[in-house]
């Protein structure tokens, strides 16, 4: 809505301004009328015109930086994600409590950032929700690994939540 008005407003005060514009032409001197004044001010118009498209490009360009650097974060922590629940679904069945706290964390994540209508009444987390991916880590310190491959994969596990 903001915008509408601020276009709204934009486009009042051009109209306005050719408006007056058109009605002082009459009592202007000839020399302001002439072919060279006409000329620098179609100039002037013309250097206005091209900073300000340079302006937008540049605001165009940094946004489209910043969404390319969000969304590479992103694509990582999701990556790193997949990885950390993979490598603990290969560890072993102790792993389950601490890829259920893993997949509330990322539920909780995603509901606030996206929302969920259906989870209205939800309106409180616990501690352990907010606490991030600590909970998951401390988890997977408290394994006791029985075999190298499994000790391979908590130093991983831990390495990845890191």
């Amino acid at each position: 809505m903001k915008a509408i008005l601020l276009g709204g407003v934009v486009f009042l005060c051009l109209s306005g301004t050719a408006s007056i514009g058109m009605l002082l032409r009459a009592y202007l001197p000839d020399h302001h009328l002439s072919a060279d004044s006409k000329d620098v001010i179609k100039l002037a118009t013309a250097v206005v015109g091209t900073l300000s498209a340079l302006a937008l490009g540049l605001l165009i360009a940094s946004a489209n930086a910043s969404h390319d650097s969000a969304e590479t974060e992103l694509r990582t922590s999701v990556a790193r994600l997949v990885l950390l629940d993979r490598v603990m679904a290969h560890y072993g069945p102790e792993t389950e409590e601490a890829r259920g706290l893993l997949r509330r964390m990322v539920e909780v994540r995603l509901r606030d950032v996206w929302g969920d209508l259906n989870d209205a009444d939800q309106l409180g987390s616990s501690a352990s929700d907010e606490a991030g991916v600590e909970p998951v880590q401390d988890e997977l310190r408290d394994l006791h690994p029985l075999t190298d491959a499994q000790r391979s994969l908590q130093a991983r596990a831990i390495q990845v939540s890191g």
